[in-house]
């Protein structure tokens, strides 16, 4: 079988920017609930409104592979605070525990240093515009 890194992205995107998106989508539709749990585990209730955009939003753009290295890069520092704020404590086995942060801290993290690869928005439009670029001017009347 032949190696095909790209897919291999489109496959991480798609199931780690899909998880985001839901997660996302969970939150924004529980926002009260959400900002009460940040505000029992000493977290001011204004970052449940951030981590939820972050999320969903992140979680979009990475499904896509629009500005997907950004919202890697913000997706992992908010997996970075749950593991080490939220879930450590826990135990590493339970099931509110740092395991599934932590896979989804390294996930995003390998997209923040690889992109999105061929298959994403970004590089269809930049196969887009550099074959616009490429195309010859048309001669100048004079």
């Amino acid at each position: 079988m032949q190696k095909n890194p790209d897919v291999a992205l489109a496959i991480i995107r798609l199931i780690v920017g899909g998880i985001f998106v839901a997660e996302g989508w969970y939150k924004i539709m529980h926002l009260t609930q959400t900002a009460g749990f940040f505000v029992t585990i000493g977290i001011p209730a204004f970052l449940a409104y951030l981590v939820t955009i972050a999320e969903f939003f992140g979680g979009l753009s990475i499904l896509t592979g629009f500005i997907s290295r950004f919202s890697a890069a913000v997706l992992a520092i908010v997996m970075f605070y749950a593991i080490f704020f939220v879930t450590w404590g826990a135990g590493f086995y339970a099931p509110t525990g740092p395991a599934l942060p932590l896979a989804a801290f390294g996930l995003v993290l390998s997209l923040v240093f690889s992109g999105p690869g061929k298959y994403s928005f970004s590089a269809w439009y930049n196969r887009r515009s550099m074959m616009a670029s490429a195309s010859p001017m048309p001669a100048k009347k004079a």
